[in-house]
């Protein structure tokens, strides 16, 4: 009882002053000519946007694909769940403490927040105002931060079920201890909990970049905007950081490999089992990546080569 009275409390006190300050922004925003053209176009407004998308996202996706995660789990594996899920080879979770109800409070509240604000946005654009200049770069990191997370994410995903799998495949049983309780293989909570990361993450990264894809295409009224997204650095950077990250991991990988083999070549004992996980899995769980460098790369030099006046994507 004690916690419901706080809670109704906090959302009275905190629903109050938000709406009060709110109502305030939106009469400045509505105001006819260049008075609210200005307040859209504010970079304040495109801060505080950026910082409440970013963290009702950023605590949504998190808490869903624990929640979603550790259910569909429990359907398969009658296991208990430890408080914090090591098993996870996504990520660990800070928020792994709360408990299922609290979570999906969460995830509602954190949605729906993120959705109103996201369409608030979306009509400052329809409105045909151009946001330019150090405002458009903080929304753009918005964007394209989404998008970024979002897409390594979803290759750490994929590269977390090709890692477990190769795990259970070059698997040594001859001792033939069992060392699990679990009601299901050991492989089973690792690979859901990657999968749920990847369809979640996944659909993260694609709202953004289709939306980004759509600011930069020319269609709707904002015809300056979508010229100004044709040539923004910003999204240039987005495809340089994708081309970097891969061409590391796809670095890392083979130099893990090469060392075990290496090793294995000037004397070290190496267990058949282990010499052919070290040896295949890791160039495999990079493939992902690979080829997102790939692809990026691709669309980087072309976008950047439809810029006559921007800097050479190929020789960024």
């Amino acid at each position: 009882g004690t916690t419901v009275v706080a809670a109704i409390h906090a959302l009275v006190i905190g629903l109050v002053l938000w709406l009060t300050h709110w109502l305030l922004v939106e009469r400045m925003v509505r105001k006819p000519g260049d008075e609210g053209a200005a307040e859209r176009a504010s970079i304040v407004r495109a801060v505080y946007f950026s910082a409440a998308l970013s963290t009702a996202l950023l605590v949504a996706a998190m808490l869903a694909v624990q929640l979603i995660g550790n259910s569909l789990g429990n359907l398969v594996d009658k296991a208990p769940v430890p408080a914090y899920p090591a098993y996870s080879p996504i990520y660990t979770a800070p928020l792994s403490y709360l408990d299922d109800a609290w979570s999906l409070a969460i995830i509602i509240v954190a949605l729906g927040a993120w959705a109103y604000h996201a369409l608030i946005r979306a009509r400052d654009l329809r409105h045909g105002t151009f946001i330019g200049g150090a405002a458009a770069w903080v929304s753009r990191f918005y964007l394209y931060g989404a998008a970024l997370v979002g897409l390594w994410t979803v290759l750490g995903s994929i590269a977390a079920i090709i890692t477990t799998l190769g795990a259970e495949l070059f698997k040594d049983n001859s001792n033939g201890i069992a060392t699990s309780t679990s009601s299901a293989p050991e492989w089973v909570r690792p690979i859901i909990a990657a999968v749920v990361s990847l369809v979640i993450w996944g659909a993260i990264w694609l709202l953004h970049l289709l939306y980004s894809n759509r600011l930069r295409s020319g269609r709707g009224n904002a015809t300056q905007q979508n010229a100004a997204e044709r040539t923004s650095k910003v999204r240039l950077a987005f495809f340089m950081l994708v081309v970097v990250m891969g061409a590391l991991t796809a670095m890392e990988a083979l130099g893990m490999s090469l060392g075990v083999l290496f090793d294995k070549l000037f004397g070290d004992t190496i267990a058949s089992s282990t010499l052919g996980y070290d040896l295949v899995v890791p160039p495999l769980a990079a493939v992902p990546a690979v080829l997102a460098w790939f692809l990026h790369r691709l669309r980087g030099i072309s976008e950047s080569a439809e810029n006559a006046t921007g800097p050479s994507g190929r020789r960024i």
